[in-house]
């Protein structure tokens, strides 16, 4: 095998078996020489390889005639692709009488399983048929097969129509024509066209051996040529050297060479001579220091070579004796002596018999030179046998470091032996104290010539005397001696583990004003002792498991006990001190009625416990219970239905069964909420409380009914109403409890504008919170700059009634905590973490009197987690919109909705879903999932993820459009598929700006309807799509900055 221009290439030599031992050592010298002239790889081991040839599957082109500026492509398909990096195909030129050969290339191509390979056609290409010859494959083993072998091969001939053939070569040229020892030889080559052409390769013959040298030509941009050099040393043989074969590699791995008659002319521009040099007889002496050895010993190899200048080193190439394997040492000169030198320790494994030296290789700056045993008759000298020793070690002496050892202590093993060859490694066998047998691996140690090996003594290790039963050494022959006690003193091996640790602490159990025995574990056999005081009042022996069991009395909650263990050499432990546990549970609170109008909660329970008031998952208060058992905790006001748990928590921390009681109606409605009504309606849409009746009447007529669903909303059918009619709107709840009538006069219809616009973001926020709400006992917080955070929290915002307002880092702003003071705002909901909102702001918020809580996590995505998790606290999560925590557009044109369902929106990576966020959803039995962005910011791969553990399909699900009006277009279209709106709120869509379109969220998911976001550059063409069929009452434009022409387009369209 020989590796040629990053290629391999195998050479089969067939010979007689009558022929194996005189032609043996020629042939691989043959082999080597190809390996050494060419300079092209060192090796190790040389045998010849018969490739194992694969199964070609198919093997076809896509053009059979082609001609200048066409691809002929190649694709061979294989049985055994998994073997096989590449292939190369070989084509003979058509011309006759000329040696030209075309190498295609080909490439393993994953995704088709096949092999691909290109040839681009050129006009300096002969015309004529091009016929395949010989497909070559390489991987860990390489092979071949010609065209009689594959008739397939017959499919991708071709034939090349129109070219001009003229020779891309226009000349070669050698710069000296008459070269003599240490000069340099550079030959230069010219073509008509570089392009595609990596380097050249020009092949001389030697004048004398016919030897092969290979020559690499660069491009040189100067002299715009491809140029190599050739040294000329004194092992340089004299002569004439002429170039034969002329190889162009070109980019993508094909190449073409010329050779032959018609190029001679060519070819001949390239010779030169080379006079005055004598190779000659270049070895004086060649020595061994060892002609006989064995497995483990070292042999040195000397050459002495004076008339070698300049050389980088040399090596010594052997033969085996039985299966005529290779390996081969190298040799570098001692300054000192100048005498190149090198040395080989003789591994496990070698063959036994005579290595026979047939060839020494000498590594000059550029050229490598090949003696050989038929022509150097001294390579003789070189040669040594390898014979196996037979003798057994001999055992000298046996020595331990230390005669005692206790725990986390280490006995160290030392035996002495000799023998001929090298010691490997020996086993020594103990009898421990317990009568078992114990046995250690002693490793060899060169530098000292003693094998060792380590006891490590822990407390599993059987106290007492180990002796030494037999030693077994092996040398690296395997030869083997086994000393036994009863016939050598080995008592010096001999040693004593002591006991010298104490107990572990004692692990106790839980005792509790209850218990009647204190369990635990501790050291097997070691006495356990448990006092109060100094008094002892219980004792116990430890199983052999490690476990105890020890009656007491019963001890009063808050006793000290103290337990310790002392085994059977008298060490005692560390005590172990343990309180005794309350474990007694109060009893069960009585509570008094509680209504809608309650601000505060009373009863009875044990004094001096702790009474918790909790709605769901939710403390709303706390207090502790008076001496005389009675107790009075403030609570805000709940509404009607709520179910509140109260339970009593003692000072030891148990806590009594809960107390359930059920908040009382006892408060009207709300007068209902409705965005107006024009003489076009057919229907009144709008807010009330949920579960209450609606009833509509026009001129003391009752024209419509409906009941307000869990979401707070109505919509009550009616006939359409003339301009200036009074409409009276009333609602009752379930408890008969009845609202003021909200009056509505119908109105012409034509929507309205309604800027709701501050001086900055946070007055904006603040706006739309007064637009909403009146009161409101939670507000979210958000920073006002950092929009990630802040994505997610509409649906929250949602569930709990509340506006988004905003902050800065370091300081909540005048207008917002004016807005909270006007919402009555009880409790501050902080998203992100201090990194967002400083703790400083927390601590100013709660100064304030504000009950403070914050939802922040690593990143956005975990904020988000932790946003959904909240909210299925107090909405039980069955829905997600997953949105790309980089696609804030995408985020916020879904947040309306996602509000007005209260369901999550999940921020996930382009290609994943957070490992923890996907965990928390599996948990939820999801019915639905939805998908808000194209495949560039939500790979298909998560809807599938996603399908998985939802109950609905959800393959579907995908809301994208080309940009991010274009998927606002479509959320619209998706969720919000009426015609008629009472309103529609706008903000703008630009990045800086989309913190407007966080604030309206909230708004637009109490009212029910869409937030578009709009780009200064006016409508995509998909939100005008959509508007075109809808009519709104009400446009909200959110934030300033919005081209006014952009307002007035969206007017124009809603109307």
């Amino acid at each position: 095998m020989v590796i040629f221009d990053g290629k391999i290439y195998f050479i089969y030599i067939k010979i007689r078996k009558q022929d194996v031992i005189i032609m043996k050592y020629k042939y691989l010298s043959i082999l080597l020489v190809l390996s050494l002239i060419f300079n092209l790889t060192e090796f190790d081991d040389l045998a010849l390889a018969d490739g194992a040839k694969p199964t070609v599957e198919s093997i076809t082109i896509n053009n059979s005639e082609v001609t200048s500026g066409d691809t002929v492509k190649v694709i061979v398909k294989i049985k055994e692709y998994e073997e096989y990096r590449y292939m190369n195909l070989m084509y003979n030129s058509p011309v006759l009488n000329q040696d030209q050969v075309i190498t295609v290339s080909l490439d393993y191509d994953e995704p088709s399983n096949t092999y691909i390979g290109e040839l681009p056609i050129t006009d300096n290409m002969k015309s004529g048929e091009y016929l395949p010859f010989s497909l070559a494959f390489y991987g860990s083993t390489s092979t071949s097969v010609n065209r009689s072998e594959l008739e397939q091969m017959e499919a991708v001939k071709f034939a090349v129509k129109g070219t001009s053939g003229k020779s891309l070569v226009e000349s070669i040229q050698a710069d000296n024509k008459e070269a003599i020892a240490g000069e340099v030889v550079t030959v230069s080559l010219k073509v008509s066209d570089t392009k595609g052409i990596r380097y050249f390769n020009i092949s001389y013959h030697s004048p004398i051996t016919n030897r092969s040298l290979n020559v690499s030509m660069n491009f040189n941009s100067e002299t715009q040529s491809f140029e190599g050099i050739i040294p000329i040393s004194s092992l340089t043989e004299s002569g004439l050297y002429k170039p034969w074969r002329v190889t162009s590699y070109e980019y993508g791995g094909n190449s073409i060479s010329f050779s032959g008659f018609p190029y001679e002319e060519l070819l001949a521009g390239g010779s030169f001579n080379v006079s005055g040099t004598d190779p000659g007889d270049v070895i004086d002496n060649i020595i061994v220091d060892k002609k006989q050895l064995t497995v483990g010993e070292t042999i040195h190899f000397t050459v002495n070579a004076p008339k070698l200048i300049d050389i980088r080193y040399m090596n010594v190439n052997y033969t085996s004796p039985i299966t005529g394997e290779s390996f081969h040492v190298d040799l570098y000169n001692n300054n000192e002596t100048g005498i190149f030198e090198g040395s080989r320790i003789i591994p496990e494994g070698f063959e036994l018999g005579t290595y026979t030296l047939f060839l020494i290789a000498i590594y000059e700056e550029h050229y490598t030179t090949a003696l050989y045993r038929d022509e150097f008759t001294q390579l003789e000298k070189g040669d040594f046998i390898i014979y196996k020793d037979e003798t057994e070690p001999s055992f000298i002496d046996l020595s331990v470091d230390k005669k005692e050892a206790g725990t986390g202590e280490r006995v160290r093993i030392q035996v002495g032996a000799s023998d001929n060859s090298m010691l490997q490694n020996a086993v020594i066998n103990y009898i421990t104290p317990h009568n078992n047998r114990y046995s250690l691996d002693l490793y060899y140690d060169r530098n000292s010539g003693k094998l060792f090996g380590d006891i490590p003594i822990d407390n599993e290790s059987p106290l007492g005397k180990w002796q030494v039963e037999s030693i077994s050494i092996k040398d690296i022959h395997q030869n083997e001696v086994i000393v036994k006690a009863d016939s050598t003193d080995l008592v010096n091996g001999e040693f004593t583990i002591i006991d010298t640790t104490s107990p572990h602490i004692p692990q106790v159990n839980e005792v509790t004003d209850q218990s009647t025995e204190i369990t635990g574990t501790s050291e097997a056999y070691s006495e356990v002792a448990v006092k109060t005081g100094t008094t002892v009042i219980g004792t116990g022996v430890v199983s052999e498991t490690g476990d105890f069991n020890i009656p007491i009395p019963i001890q009063a909650a808050g006793t000290e006990l103290t337990i310790y263990a002392v085994d059977k050499a008298g060490n005692q432990s560390e005590p172990a001190v343990v309180r005794v546990e309350d474990r007694t549970v109060p009893e069960k609170p009585v509570i008094n009625s509680v209504t809608d109008q309650s601000t505060e909660v009373t009863g009875k329970a044990e004094a001096g416990t702790e009474i918790t008031l909790k709605t769901g998952t939710t403390v709303i208060g706390t207090g502790v219970v008076s001496e005389t058992g009675n107790f009075n905790i403030s609570i805000p006001k709940q509404a009607a239905g709520t179910e509140l748990m109260v339970y009593a928590v003692d000072k030891a921390g148990n806590q009594s069964e809960s107390a359930v009681v059920r908040v009382e109606d006892r408060t009207a409605p709300e007068q209902p909420e409705v965005s107006g009504v024009t003489d076009q309606d057919e229907s009144i849409t709008g807010l009330a409380e949920a579960d209450a009746t609606i009833t509509v009447r026009a001129d003391n007529k009752e024209i419509g009914q409906a009941v307000v669903n869990g979401s707070g909303k109505f919509t009550v059918i009616i006939s359409t109403q003339p301009v200036g009619s009074k409409i009276e709107i009333i609602a009752k709840d379930l408890a008969g409890n009845s609202s003021q009538p909200l009056m509505v006069t119908v109105q012409d219809k034509k929507p309205e504008l309604y800027q709701v616009v501050g001086k900055s973001r946070y007055s904006t926020a603040v706006e739309v919170s007064q637009k909403g709400w009146k009161v409101s006992e939670t507000v979210i917080l958000v920073n006002g700059n950092a929009i990630a955070d802040g994505l997610t929290a509409t649906p929250l915002a949602a569930a709990h009634d509340a506006p988004i307002l905003l902050s800065q880092k370091e300081v909540v702003s005048p207008d917002s905590l004016s807005e909270m003071k006007r919402l009555g705002a009880k409790n501050i909901v902080l998203i992100g973490g201090n990194g967002v909102i400083s703790a400083s702001v927390e601590k100013d918020l709660k100064a304030k009197g504000y009950n403070v809580s914050r939802i922040g996590g690593a990143d956005r995505y975990a904020t988000s987690l932790l946003i959904a998790k909240q909210l299925d606290k107090l909405i039980d999560v069955k829905d997600a919109f997953l949105a790309n925590g980089r696609g804030e557009a995408d985020a916020l044109s879904i947040a309306a909705h996602s509000g007005a369902v209260k369901q999550p929106i999940i921020l996930v990576e382009r290609s994943t879903v957070p490992a923890a966020t996907f965990e928390w959803l599996k948990t939820e039995n999801l019915s639905n999932a939805f998908f808000i962005g194209g495949t560039a910011v939500i790979e298909q791969s998560i809807i599938k993820k996603m399908d998985a553990i939802t109950s609905k399909r959800t393959e579907s699900n995908r809301i994208s459009g080309l940009n991010r009006h274009d998927t606002n277009a479509k959320i619209i279209q998706r969720f919000y598929p009426e015609n008629q709106y009472q309103s529609i709120l706008i903000a703008k869509s630009e990045s800086e700006k989309l913190i407007d379109a966080l604030s309206a969220g909230p708004l637009a998911a109490k009212l029910g309807v869409p937030v578009m976001i709009v780009s200064e550059k006016g409508l995509d063409k998909a939100q005008i799509s959509t508007m075109l069929p809808k009519q709104a009452n009400y446009i909200y434009q959110v934030g300033g900055g919005i081209n006014r022409e952009v307002v007035q387009e969206v007017l124009h369209y809603m109307n």
